[in-house]
């Protein structure tokens, strides 16, 4: 489901692009993968938080980026209403997540 959102460019990548889309209101849920550091954990957690924003830690480590076709990247924001419903619903039944 990453890799077609992806394609439909409804998605953001990296930590100042998802950042800039859930201050702005645009992002509609964030997905951080397992391999990130505590601290950028910390962080995402709280600015979602703050901005209710729906956040979903997903693995195996090191495998977010790449199930998107962007590598190394460990923090996507999902940017459409549709998208982010379909992979929250995916994610509730997925064992490698949590957090949605």
């Amino acid at each position: 489901m990453l890799g077609f959102a992806a394609k439909a460019r409804a998605l953001a990548f990296g930590a100042g692009a998802v950042e800039s889309g859930v201050k702005s209101g645009r992002a509609k849920l964030v997905i951080i993968d397992e391999a990130l550091s505590a601290a950028s954990k910390k962080s995402m957690r709280d600015m979602c938080a703050y901005y209710r924003v729906q956040l979903a830690e997903a693995g195996p480590a090191g495998k977010l980026g790449a199930s998107c076709g962007k590598g190394e990247k460990k923090i996507v924001g999902v940017m459409q209403k549709g998208f982010a419903d379909r992979l929250i619903e995916i994610l509730k039944h997925s064992e490698s997540c949590s957090e949605v």
